[in-house]
């Protein structure tokens, strides 16, 4: 779940898609159906700047990031994993770190992987 993007007091609900690869936003009626959703892949939804591969499984895990405590109100963010992504070793996965807007696309983003976003490069890195 998502804390309430479009402020209807309904939080939102976040799937991910296998084919082709990606999230659905999904905005909830308060008895729990779908009242309208944004898909999110490489051509839709803010998806273009992710750089994705078609190997790279984007949609795995996701998960709000919650606000650290004293940092000032900010977009909410979804962290997004990549199983797949060859960057920073075979298959050694990433995670999308993306800002969102109140509308379900994406605002900007950030991958973190072995050697980008504050990780070490590893010459170890595998995907379990």
């Amino acid at each position: 779940m998502l804390e309430d993007l479009d402020n209807d007091g309904v939080p939102e609900a976040v799937a991910q898609l296998t084919i082709p690869q990606g999230l659905y936003v999904m905005f909830l009626r308060r008895n729990g159906t779908v009242r309208r959703y944004q898909k999110i892949t490489e051509t839709d939804g803010g998806g273009g700047g992710l750089g994705l591969e078609p190997s790279e499984e984007f949609g795995s895990s996701p998960s709000e990031l919650k606000q650290p405590l004293g940092e000032e109100p900010d977009m909410t963010r979804l962290l997004v994993g990549s199983r797949g992504a060859n960057d920073g070793g075979t298959k050694a996965g990433q995670v999308h770190v993306m800002r969102m807007n109140t509308n379900g696309t994406i605002n900007s983003s950030v991958q973190i992987h072995n050697g980008e976003g504050g990780l070490p490069v590893s010459t170890t890195a595998t995907n379990s």
